[in-house]
């Protein structure tokens, strides 16, 4: 085998496994994203601050329940 095909045997070698080790750490940082319907709630315009803060604690207790 000449040196010219062991050089561009070893450069596809390398530029697999470079390729290979890019794709798993690729694949190890997947995030999850979960998608809740918005329910366009206008704060303070039909309720005071402590009826909002209630709503929208039960709205994120029901939708972190079907996460």
């Amino acid at each position: 085998m000449s040196k010219r095909v062991k050089f561009i045997f070893i450069s596809i070698i390398l530029l697999f496994s470079s390729f290979m080790l890019f794709k798993s750490s690729a694949f190890a940082q997947t995030k999850r994203i979960y998608i809740a319907n918005d329910d366009h709630t206008d704060y303070m315009w039909t309720a005071d601050e402590t009826t909002y803060k209630s709503a929208f604690l039960e709205m994120l207790d029901y939708y972190l329940n079907q996460a």
